[in-house]
């Protein structure tokens, strides 16, 4: 989930020559770039893929593209967040249980890790916990609509249109749950630049396009609509506080499933995931 950050705070009344991108790049100098996946060539072993239509186990991609203009310059940054999941099928439709989350930013100097975060094994492990249910209609086909997956929030009455509990009142509101019980509100994530943490709550809206299952029922593609909100409650760094809004784009923006034997895990599919994905259908 991309930290899209406001350092509007840096660019002002500090007299700098330089721009607030430049200036940022001095205070927390650009790595360069790490790609846990390059979808370069290699043995995976995918088990004993079993599935019959929806049935069967099935290693889930979701590829949302957007971007982002952190220092409101109308010079927008390039932002992908992919999520992955292994999903089951269930008498209602497909149960997705999380195993990780990659975000990748590209701004005007190409691959940056400022703003790029990473979700810490203890979230990943809660947000497994509680498996995102997408209802299917019942006929062997796969689409849904709004589908709603929220971090550190229970019990929300509008869970598409309500809005999200902020910084300055989200103290005694009943709806932030401190759901990977560190002893902060809602659930932490740790950002890799500028370095550090921060405690909010989010929320994803799905909406998955009719599905092209393949005739050897080996791959499930299709087109999705994402949008995506969050809000900081706290964090260890004020930069890591506001965010600035995420602009969905439509192309590239996709759901991706192929099938996998029982045994194959998260672990397998955070570190294979684009070879498991490199010959997907379009």
């Amino acid at each position: 989930m991309v930290r899209a950050l406001l350092f509007l705070v840096l660019l002002c009344g500090c007299g700098w020559k330089s721009d607030g991108l430049e200036r940022l790049e001095m205070l927390y100098p650009t790595k360069p770039a790490v790609v846990p996946d390059s979808g370069e060539p290699q043995q995976i072993d995918l088990g004993t893929p079993r599935c019959t239509g929806l049935d069967g186990r099935w290693a889930v991609r979701l590829t949302q593209r957007g971007t982002i203009d952190p220092l409101g310059t109308n010079m927008p940054w390039g932002m992908t967040v992919t999520d992955l999941f292994l999903a089951d099928s269930t008498a209602q439709g497909i149960a997705l249980r999380f195993c990780d989350q990659q975000v990748a930013i590209t701004n005007s100097g190409g691959a940056s890790d400022l703003g790029r975060s990473k979700v810490p094994a203890a979230l990943q492990q809660v947000l497994n916990a509680t498996p995102v249910n997408v209802p299917l209609p019942g006929d062997g086909t796969f689409r849904a609509q709004d589908v709603v997956w929220t971090w550190g929030l229970k019990g929300l009455t509008d869970p598409l249109n309500e809005v999200l509990p902020a910084k300055d009142t989200y103290v005694g509101d009943a709806r932030v749950w401190d759901q990977d019980d560190d002893g902060r509100p809602g659930t932490t994530l740790q950002i890799l630049s500028p370095p550090g943490d921060r405690a909010m709550v989010r929320r994803a809206i799905w909406t998955f396009g009719a599905g092209k299952l393949t005739f050897d029922n080996q791959w499930l593609t299709g087109t999705l609509t994402a949008a995506i909100t969050e809000s900081g409650l706290q964090s260890s760094n004020s930069l890591l506080l506001t965010v600035a809004p995420i602009t969905p784009k439509a192309d590239g923006t996709v759901y991706q499933l192929r099938c996998v034997g029982p045994s194959y895990s998260c672990a397998s599919l955070s570190a294979e995931h684009g070879q498991v994905f490199k010959n997907a259908p379009k």
